[in-house]
Order: C-alpha cells, then structure tokens, then sequence
C-alpha cells in the first residue's frame, strides 16, 4: 500500500511602519510505502520553502530554515536563507505494539534565490530514534542524530516530523 501527502502554502505579510512586505511560501510531498508482510513502512519526503524579498526586507526570524525538525544532525534553525529545500527517507518498523523505531537520512540546503537551487553543497544528517504510540496515534519519538559535519544530538520531540502517516495497525 502507498499513499501520499501534497500541501502547499503561501501566504503575504503585511510590514508595519517602515517595514517592508514580503510573501512566504512552500510545499510539502510526502510519500508512505508499505513494504512486504508486517508493519514495515518507508517515508519519503521533499519539502521546499521561501521567501521573497531581499535580506534586508525579511525578519531574520522569517526566513526559511534548516537544521532540528528539518535536516536533523544540526542545531535548530543552524541555516538561514530565502530558499530551503530538504529530502528525507526514513525507515520504520515496529518493535511492539505501542513502540516503532525508525532510522533515517536527511539532505538538504538554503539558498539565497530559487535561481540558486543545486545539488552541490548539500548538507547531510542521519540517525534513528523510537516513537511511542497511543490507541489514539502518535505519542512521542525520541532520536539520537549526527551529520556529515560531526556532532550528536538527541532529540524527545511531542510533535511528529510527519504531518500524518498512514496507520497499519
């Protein structure tokens, strides 16, 4: 069994004073592949996200960012730019009823402009984790991550990395 997830947004924001206006927007495509017999599923996702306007006319706190949540292996928010874009596979299976594991890898880079956009350069994070389930869904994860550029993090996390993953349970 395969399913998909496709969002989109974009949205303007109104600069107050002497502020300048900027739009914000992205696309999230994630894909949910059952593989073979028992509760084994990869997770494949690219998500893409911008800005417009100059640096100078964007909040530092706005523009789009990489690392934590997104390109795990790094400190949150460690790469800023007007342009984000990030792959991930992850790989899960179950270990019990209420307790999957899972490992992963995560590529991706900012840019300054979508003129930008290459392969070159990017960023790497890998790891694996558990997450904990409830009758009602997802509970908890728990990862230990590194990157290309060394370092370990471990991460407890309340709110899941996918916005909503098929059940096989």
């Amino acid at each position: 069994t395969t399913g998909y997830l496709l969002a989109g947004f974009v949205g303007g924001v109104d600069g107050l004073g002497d502020a300048h206006n900027f739009a914000h927007y992205g696309v999230d495509l994630q894909a949910f592949i059952h593989l073979g017999l028992g509760p084994r599923m990869l997770w494949l996702r690219f998500w893409g996200e911008g800005v417009t306007g100059n640096l100078d006319e964007v909040p530092f706190y706005e523009l789009p960012y990489l690392g934590g949540d997104f390109l795990r292996g790094y400190d949150f928010a460690r790469f800023r730019n007007r342009v984000s874009g990030l792959l991930t596979a992850q790989y899960l299976w179950d270990v019990q009823r209420s307790v999957d594991a899972f490992l992963f890898a995560d590529v991706g880079r900012v840019y300054s402009s979508l003129d930008d956009v290459t392969l070159s350069g990017l960023r790497a994070g890998f790891g694996g984790g558990f997450q904990l389930q409830s009758s009602s869904g997802w509970a908890a994860a728990i990862s230990l991550a590194s990157s290309i550029d060394g370092g370990l993090f471990l991460t407890a996390t309340l709110t899941p990395y996918w916005n909503e993953v098929p059940r096989w349970r």
